[in-house]
């Protein structure tokens, strides 16, 4: 059963200005980056103050009148069955097998569709019930090839320091382990029959219990308004 829940994991994506070491690690240390819970969903979230400047995910600034906020989110590319020709060339055919058990990342032109954009607001120093509203703003997205773009102000900026994080939601799809336990319920919701995922062996069908669909996501790295610089 453990194995399942490998079958897929999160990434770490990076806005750098290369692929370089060096641009990578210097995107993770000015906290331009965002993580998913798989897919490679693509995802920006900036900052607008009243000069136009644009500040990306994972800023501090100051809490400014006119003060405004951009999303751009694009579906992960749907992957194509098996793997690309160029792998096997370079691979060859058991060590292909071997790796990934034929199943390689190639993506095709098309995209999933995301299903809505989630804003979480977050202020420091409350209760736990009142510091964060998730979502605060919930942004639905049109289901088509064209991904999603949404700008928000809060109408009501809250006192002190507070953040924004963002997530991008793609439409629901079959995932191993999207329910863990697969449970039959009563009509309250209680659980009173569980099918668990059962691995058996790398090479075994995937039993039908160990899929079912979940809206895939992206997460941004947060951006963080200060009071203190106030204006």
């Amino acid at each position: 059963r453990g194995d399942a829940f490998y079958y897929t994991g999160g990434l770490v994506a990076v806005h750098a200005t290369s692929r370089s070491r060096e641009a990578i690690f210097d995107a993770l240390a000015r906290r331009e980056v965002y993580g998913t819970s798989g897919p490679r969903i693509q995802l920006w979230f900036d900052a607008l103050d009243a000069e136009g400047r644009r500040h990306p995910m994972g800023s501090g600034i100051p809490a400014t009148a006119g003060l405004r906020f951009r999303v751009r989110a694009s579906g992960a590319q749907e992957e194509r069955p098996g793997c690309p020709a160029s792998v096997r060339e370079r691979l060859g055919a058991a060590r292909t097998t071997s790796l990934c058990l034929d199943e390689c990342h190639d993506p095709s032109e098309r995209r999933t569709p995301l299903d809505r954009i989630e804003v979480v607001r977050i202020r420091p120093g409350l209760a736990p019930a009142e510091a964060i509203d998730d979502p605060w703003r919930v942004f639905p997205c049109a289901h088509d090839q064209e991904g999603c773009q949404v700008e928000f102000a809060d109408p009501e900026p809250p006192e002190g320091d507070y953040l924004y994080y963002v997530r991008a939601i793609q439409i629901p799809t079959d995932a191993i382990n999207g329910d863990p336990l697969s449970c039959e319920r009563d009509a309250e919701g209680r659980c009173l029959r569980a099918e668990l995922c059962i691995a058996e062996g790398y090479d075994a069908p995937v039993p039908e219990a160990c899929r079912a669909p979940i809206g895939e996501r992206a997460w941004s790295s947060p951006i963080f308004v200060e009071a203190g610089a106030r204006s």
